[in-house]
């Protein structure tokens, strides 16, 4: 059984009773635009010269994050692959463990 949520077009399927099934790649679109956001709002403080813990302990997490405007870029981008690619495979493994 399926129906339509209203949500830029995710379909929620119920595989047990009370449990719906996740679109694993819209789940995972939202956990990378945050991701990314996130990123942002360091580099930009980052720039400005505020909040450097936090700027720190993302140039020590993060490959190629730097308050700049090239590693903020990049930061994004590392950012938003990684948190896609986790997530989407948490809501597959939540789909496959909720269907069995």
């Amino acid at each position: 059984m399926s129906h339509d949520t209203g949500s830029i077009g995710a379909e929620a399927e119920t595989v047990q009773p009370g449990v719906k099934e996740l679109d694993e790649t819209m789940f995972a679109a939202a956990a990378a635009i945050l991701s990314a956001a996130g990123m942002l709002i360091l580099g930009v403080l980052g720039a400005a010269g505020l909040y450097e813990g936090g700027v720190g302990m993302m140039q020590e997490w993060h490959l190629f994050f730097e308050p700049t405007v090239a590693g903020t870029i990049a930061g994004i981008v590392e950012a938003a692959v990684f948190a896609f690619v986790v997530v989407y495979l948490w809501a597959w493994l939540y789909n496959s463990m909720s269907a069995a």
